[in-house]
């Protein structure tokens, strides 16, 4: 059964995953800032959890970790879909705005907050909040979110 779906602006990629995501994760970072004009809100789903249909272009840039990452667009319309990380091997970071239900995925973490804009402001959905990337931290909520998908 389809949970989620989405794609990009032209409709030449789809994607569509059976699951909840594992974490949603807001990044500050100067990289995504460049990348997306603003802030990026990524979802992070195991690899094999979102199947993506159509031609993508692929392009290579170290991340926020100074760790390389691999980011997928469509090649017609260029909407970023979703990105790869080494630091994050079998995960996919789909762009949570790529979504069709996206405002069903608030953001649970926000990492490079020393890099975040003064005038931004919480609703109240962050849970955890990381002056760098956080790495270590979010594998473990990411741990703890997949034993509550079990249970």
């Amino acid at each position: 059964m389809i949970k989620h779906q989405g794609g990009c602006h032209c409709g030449q990629v789809k994607f569509r995953t059976d699951y909840d995501p594992l974490l949603v994760t807001q990044c500050h970072c100067q990289r995504c800032r460049r990348l997306s004009g603003a802030m990026t809100f990524y979802t992070i789903f195991g690899d094999d959890e979102v199947l993506f249909e159509g031609k993508m272009g692929q392009y290579n840039f170290l991340g926020g970790s100074g760790m390389p990452m691999r980011l997928f667009f469509c090649q017609q319309c260029s909407t970023k879909l979703y990105c790869t990380a080494d630091v994050f091997e079998g995960f996919k970071l789909v762009v949570t705005g790529s979504f069709d239900n996206s405002s069903d995925f608030e953001p649970q973490a926000e990492v490079f907050t020393n890099n975040k804009m003064s005038w931004l402001r919480d609703n109240g959905c962050i849970q955890h909040r990381f002056p760098e990337a956080g790495l270590y931290d979010r594998l473990q909520i990411m741990i703890d979110n997949l034993e509550k998908r079990s249970a």
